[in-house]
């Protein structure tokens, strides 16, 4: 996912600037783009394997 957050933060800086959000009209606000949906990103996948682990984990022998 890592590889694809430069594609990501771009649309995500328009999008924001196209809904009224008061961005600043420098790299220090697409670096913060790109960390923001970097963490968002590692997140989700992190939550998304908790869910799969759990889901298939075999059942405890007793």
């Amino acid at each position: 996912m890592a590889s694809y957050i430069p594609y990501l933060t771009l649309p995500v800086v328009q999008y924001s600037r196209a809904t009224g959000l008061p961005l600043a009209n420098d790299d220090t606000t697409t670096l913060a783009a790109a960390f923001l949906i970097g963490i968002c990103a590692m997140w989700i996948s992190d939550i998304l394997f908790e869910v799969i682990v759990r889901k298939f984990r075999p059942a405890p022998e007793e």
